[in-house]
This record gives C-alpha cells, sequence and structure tokens, in this order.
C-alpha cells in the first residue's frame, strides 16, 4: 500500500473518530438527570472494582443501597434514554477500539457488573425483575404475523447480504393494569408488542387471544429509536407468559418468589412491594 492510500485511510479514521465523539458528547449532553445520575455512580463503582467477587466486602450495604435504587430510577423513568447511552458507549467509540488497534479507550462503564454487584445482596432475580421497565396485565385482542427485516450488523449499510429475516408476531393487547411504567401506559389502553416468533420455544407456549397475562416489556428498534415495545424475557423458562385467570396468577417456577400460583390482588400487592422502588 502507497503512503498516499495509507494517508487516505488515516484521515478517514480520524473522521469517523471524531464523528463518533461528536456523537456521544451529543447524547451525554442530552441524556435525563436518572441516567446521568446512575452512569456517574456506574463509573465510580467501576473504578473502585479490584476484579474480587465479594462485592458485599468491596462495598458497603449503604453504597449497594444507593446504586440499586439509581439503577432503578434510571430504567424504569427513562428506558428508552438509558438504551440509547449503552447504544453509544458501547457501540460508538467501543466499538472503533476493538477494530483498530491504535484506537484505545480509557474506560467502560460495566452494567453487568453493577447487576452483579446489586444481586451480591439482593439476588439475581432482584436484579433481573428491576431491570424490567415495564409491568403490565394485559388481555390480548389478535396476534398477526409479519416479517422483521433488519441489518445483521448496524454499523454495515446497503449490502444485501446484511439482512437478516425472519417471523415476527404483532400482539394487539388492552392493559387492563399497569403495575409499572404508570408514566408510559394507561389502563384502557390498546397496545402493539411485537417479538420474533423463535424467541419464545416453538410447540411449547404461546399468547392466546381472549386471554390475559401479567408480562414484562421493553423498549425495541434500536433503528427506529427503540420506538416500539416487546416482551423482557426472564430466564425463568416461562417465555414472559404468566396467565392471569380467574382471579388468579399462574407464575411456574417461582421466579418472583411468592408462589407459582397466587390470588392475583395478593401478587400485584407483593410484587409492588418487593421490587417497585419509587
Amino acid at each position: 500500500m502507497n503512503m498516499k492510500a495509507k494517508r487516505n485511510i488515516a484521515i478517514a479514521l480520524l473522521m469517523m473518530l471524531l464523528f463518533l465523539q461528536a456523537f456521544i458528547y451529543a447524547q451525554q449532553d442530552s441524556v435525563s438527570k436518572p441516567v446521568k445520575d446512575f452512569w456517574q455512580l456506574m463509573n465510580q463503582f467501576s473504578t473502585r472494582y479490584n476484579g474480587k467477587d465479594n462485592f458485599v466486602k468491596n462495598y458497603s450495604a449503604n453504597e449497594i443501597d444507593t446504586l440499586t435504587k439509581k439503577y432503578y430510577i434510571a430504567t424504569s423513568e427513562d428506558p428508552i434514554g438509558f438504551k440509547l447511552k449503552i447504544e453509544g458507549e458501547y457501540y460508538g467509540l467501543d466499538s472503533l477500539a476493538r477494530n483498530n488497534k491504535g484506537l484505545t479507550i480509557s474506560h467502560i462503564p460495566k452494567i453487568g457488573l453493577m447487576k452483579e454487584i446489586i444481586s451480591s445482596k439482593y439476588g439475581k432475580n432482584f436484579s433481573e425483575i428491576i431491570s424490567v421497565p415495564y409491568y403490565l396485565k394485559v388481555t390480548i385482542i389478535s396476534d398477526s404475523g409479519s416479517i422483521f427485516e433488519g441489518p445483521i450488523n448496524t454499523r454495515v449499510k446497503n449490502n444485501p447480504h446484511n439482512i437478516f429475516r425472519t417471523s415476527q408476531g404483532n400482539l394487539l393487547a388492552k392493559v387492563e393494569d399497569v403495575i409499572k411504567g404508570k408514566r408510559f401506559f394507561k389502563v384502557g389502553q390498546n397496545i402493539i408488542i411485537s417479538y420474533l416468533t423463535f424467541w419464545i420455544a416453538e410447540g411449547r407456549k404461546f399468547f392466546q387471544k381472549g386471554k390475559t397475562y401479567f408480562i414484562p416489556l421493553k423498549p425495541w428498534g434500536l433503528l427506529q429509536g427503540y420506538s416500539k415495545i416487546t416482551i423482557d424475557i426472564l430466564p425463568d423458562n416461562n417465555y414472559a407468559i404468566y396467565p392471569v385467570e380467574n382471579g388468579s396468577i399462574s407464575t411456574p417456577g417461582n421466579y418472583f418468589g411468592f408462589g407459582e400460583t397466587e390470588d392475583w390482588n395478593l401478587f400485584k400487592q407483593e410484587f409492588t412491594k418487593k421490587y417497585i422502588l419509587n
């Protein structure tokens, strides 16, 4: 490769770096206070981490409580801003640094580490459950099918071989109750919940028309600014399918800790007391 070509590549990389920096700084300037507060605390906790798993000895009980509350507030009050902040941090300069040895980043915050610290005091189930920004009770009106189409790699543009296609379900549902997410949903509202059908083990469990469910949800759709919502599948093999029927809720495996079958009103009361932190 001649000197001119090398110089052009170096200039292109520099321009890309400057663009990404401007993009991230713009996001940070417009980031909401809850997300900013959590990010600052996360940076402090990450810097102090010494590589040992005994988090309770590394961080005081009050510090873990503060981290838990700030994490909860950031993910529940501004879930879209939280996701966009992660995209800026992890898929902006970080991806460029990983692919170009001459570029480095001094520190990348670790969301996973923060969840581990929270889990060290409250348990892994707790940290996963409070990470979900929306919990609704809904009745399914219909479930229509469509084709999901998007890039395999969001950083590769205009390449026909970079397209991923698969079956998508679109649940039209009526909101019966809002357990978490009252800023974003109202009782009686109709919503569309999109999901990729391969997320749910085929032949096992599916949402049924006319049935009512307690369902965890989250923003979805990076390329659409997370304007869509989708199911937020917890690691309990229920695929976010918790039927509510005859006044009772079914939660096989007892992931929430209140029994596998319980009166809905009692479950809602206990869930709110334990997992709703504001």
